[in-house]
């Protein structure tokens, strides 16, 4: 019985062997989707783009500015000119996350008074916009405190945030319409995978074959 077996492995192991298509879908396709999946389809948050609308431009400020960009989390892609600049940038998804430095910051913070800075966000990408807030808050601490040489939590700064386009950040909005499309590529698989095993199981097979239908 053993024997058997043995033999029936083996004569399956060179018929696989002889079979290039096999091989390929069997080790080729698999790293493939290895490294796309682990590298490309990743859901670490970095490089996220950046617009800052500086209303002070100050050394100050743009020590700031440079203290919170120097990470590998968000890339600083424009100084905004002007709020119609930010909310333009925004809508056309040119920055998914935009400062606002308003025109006393360096005074308040000098004098330790507490400040403000506006952080707008694209809340259309929840798991985005829920993570790059919290990078973004943390980097703009620590930016302040290098500038007054002071360690945290002692910073005079007040983050507001606002979520542009998903205020509540609602998953829903964007997760139903991947469903959808991720059912309709499983359907559009199934159904003919379906109608070849029931022509074949009818015995009608050779007559799909010879019908006058060409492939696109």
């Amino acid at each position: 019985m053993h024997g058997r077996l043995i033999s029936v492995i083996k004569k399956e192991f060179i018929q696989f062997t002889r079979d290039r298509r096999m091989v390929i879908v069997a080790f080729v396709t698999p790293l493939i989707q290895l490294v796309l999946l682990g590298y490309v389809a990743t859901t670490d948050v970095v490089h996220v783009p950046l617009g800052v609308l500086d209303q002070e431009r100050t050394s100050i400020s743009r020590e700031f500015v440079t203290g919170m960009t120097h990470t590998q989390y968000v890339d600083l892609k424009y100084y905004l000119k002007d709020e119609e600049d930010l909310k333009r940038k925004l809508d056309d998804s040119q920055v998914q996350v935009a400062v606002n430095i308003p025109p006393n910051f360096s005074y308040k913070l000098l004098v330790n008074k507490p400040t403000s800075v506006q952080v707008i966000m694209d809340g259309s990408n929840v798991a985005m916009a829920s993570v790059a807030y919290s990078y973004v808050a943390q980097m703009m601490r620590t930016s302040v405190g290098s500038i007054l040489k002071k360690e945290p939590p002692w910073q005079p700064i007040d983050v507001r945030t606002r979520i542009w386009y998903n205020e509540e950040l609602k998953s829903v909005y964007f997760m139903i319409p991947a469903l959808i499309a991720l059912l309709l590529t499983l359907q559009a698989t199934l159904f003919p995978a379906f109608a070849i095993v029931k022509e074949k199981e009818r015995g009608t097979l050779e007559q799909l074959i010879v019908s006058p239908i060409k492939p696109w």
